[in-house]
């Protein structure tokens, strides 16, 4: 591509000419449509016909669309695959809290048992339904806004 803009930057007024002609709608003669002088880096001249130049400018422009397309297309998918792994990070640290929540209400239930009467346990077992409630809860947000 770079070789492109090097070849289509030395002769800007051929594209010029060209969309003068398109919009104006009359047909190119056959000195419009012959070659181009161009120079290498070495300075060393050489002609090329109009119609290839004019076929690279456009193939150029379309591989410029497209990679800018691919580039959001990538960026795109980047941002998913992020929340996607936040949201695995989110199930995995439900998963521990879960957990733990199940042994603490074994433990006051075995304690409540034993040391307390069966009130307290209840009142207790309420405040973690709570925060069970408040980690699902944490849970279907963060599902929803991956589907989002």
């Amino acid at each position: 591509m770079q070789e492109a803009d090097v070849l289509l930057s030395q002769c800007p007024d051929v594209f010029k000419t060209e969309s003068n002609t398109f919009e104006s709608g009359r047909k190119q003669t056959s000195e419009e449509s012959h070659t181009v002088e161009l120079c290498t880096y070495e300075g060393i001249a050489f002609q090329i016909p109009r119609r290839i130049l004019d076929e690279l400018h456009h193939t150029s422009t379309d591989l410029r669309d497209d990679l800018n397309n691919l580039n959001c297309l990538l960026t795109e998918r980047s941002r998913l695959l992020d929340v996607g792994h936040l949201c695995f990070n989110h199930h995995w640290t439900y998963g521990e809290l879960r957990s733990w929540l199940q042994e603490t209400e074994d433990l006051i239930m075995l304690e409540s048992r034993a040391n307390r009467d069966t009130a307290t346990a209840k009142a207790e077992l309420r405040t973690h339904a709570n925060v069970e409630l408040r980690v699902n809860g944490l849970l279907a947000q963060s599902v929803r806004n991956f589907s989002k």
